[in-house]
């Protein structure tokens, strides 16, 4: 009998996780797709599409270089102009509806600095850092990340603050990535010390500030075993990697979280237009991590903007509840004013022939409408804004801070 019980406690957990790993690497290999296109629209597609430099976009062959050049992760900085780094979600990255010559808002700024100021004097180049439902917390390591590096990769910082966002505080696996560099780690750690008058932000980000390393006792012994437990731990996470279950993990996550909430909404009648109020703990965290931002930003002496995302708020029913945008188009603007920051309402700009739908058929959001994104003419319309509110400031800031050379 003490047998049968101790292969019994054996088996289960053995055959637990057998069965975990095949399963899971079965779905992790099933559910291939971009996260970028979770919402499954066929008629959107992110940041970029066809031949800019083609006659029909109507740009010239070096504004569709210095267009292409904004959303290029790895770019080098020109020493000799500033940098502005943009920062938004999806509604910066994607076109609803692409037409050729079509681009998105970043792009289209920078095209118009260099018809404003010609494209070998400009003394700014725009480079992209949005990401699909970006939190705070994310905005401030991507922020973070920007800062310390040497030379600084950011002087201007410009930032769509998205209601929608300000739901939650979490932080992917890919933006987590920046903070094991050592710089921005300290600066990270540096920054969380500095303000210990915002509780929500710091709780927010303290998960992701590893501990110091404790002083060696040991001697030449204890060093070799904290050699050998690290080679062990890198091993294992590199065979880690090589299986689908773990090395697609986040994609897996966010495919399984799209199924359950398909259904979700299927059984409980819930469209895109239902309404959804923002959780008042989220809410209040993310204003802190905005404040810790500014902040951050201050100390840096980075030149920051910011501005309301557009809504979609001309049409009923509507998932934006009245009292949480009213609540958002005060605190933002009032937070950033007590920080001498300039911030546009933008809330109302887009028109509603300028957003579109989803898809007649197929997809769990078959025709609803989509509240967060807009085609290439919205595009071109919040860049051309924010060029006539904020292109002389950009300016004027850039030629004082980087004069030009004889």
């Amino acid at each position: 009998m003490t047998q049968l019980i101790l292969v019994r406690r054996t088996y289960v957990p053995a055959a637990s996780i057998a069965l975990v790993l095949l399963v899971g690497n079965w779905l992790a290999n099933t559910y291939a797709f971009d996260p970028l296109m979770a919402a499954q629209n066929r008629r959107i597609r992110f940041q970029k599409g066809g031949d800019l430099s083609s006659p029909a976009s109507g740009l010239t062959a070096p504004e569709a270089d210095l267009a292409e050049a904004v959303i290029e992760d790895q770019r080098e900085c020109n020493g000799n102009r500033a940098e502005l780094l943009y920062v938004g979600n999806s509604q910066v990255l994607a076109i609803m509806d692409q037409r050729a010559g079509d681009i998105i808002t970043p792009q289209w700024l920078q095209v118009l600095l260099a018809r404003q100021y010609g494209s070998s004097t400009q003394p700014i180049d725009v480079h992209l850092a949005a990401y699909p439902n970006i939190t705070l917390t994310e905005l401030l390591i991507k922020l973070v990340a920007a800062g310390e590096q040497l030379p600084r990769k950011v002087d201007i910082l410009l930032a769509a603050a998205v209601l929608e966002e300000f739901r939650g505080i979490g932080v992917r696996d890919e933006i987590a990535t920046a903070l094991e560099s050592p710089v921005n780690q300290a600066g990270l750690i540096s920054l969380v010390d500095r303000n210990s008058d915002l509780p929500a932000a710091r709780k927010a980000v303290e998960p992701f500030i590893k501990s110091a390393p404790k002083p060696s006792t040991g001697g030449a012994g204890e060093q070799s075993k904290g050699s050998v437990a690290s080679v062990v731990e890198q091993r294992l996470q590199v065979a880690a990697e090589r299986v689908p279950l773990f090395a697609k993990r986040q994609n897996l996550q966010i495919a399984l979280d799209l199924t359950y909430n398909a259904w979700r909404d299927r059984l409980l009648g819930l469209t895109s237009s239902a309404a959804r109020s923002v959780p008042a703990a989220a809410y209040q965290a993310s204003l802190e991590l905005l404040e810790m931002a500014l902040r951050y930003a201050r100390s840096k002496n980075i030149h920051v903007v910011f501005y309301l995302a557009p809504m979609r708020l001309g049409i009923q029913p509507n998932p934006n509840v009245p009292s949480d945008v009213a609540r958002f188009r005060r605190d933002v603007p009032d937070l950033c004013q007590r920080y001498g920051v300039l911030c546009l309402d933008y809330v109302d700009l887009i028109p509603e022939a300028l957003w579109t739908n989803y898809p007649d058929t197929g997809g769990g959001m078959a025709a609803q409408r989509d509240f967060a994104h807009f085609t290439g003419a919205a595009h071109k319309l919040l860049a051309e804004r924010l060029m006539s509110d904020i292109g002389g400031q950009i300016v004027r800031f850039t030629e004082e801070k980087r004069p030009s050379q004889p």
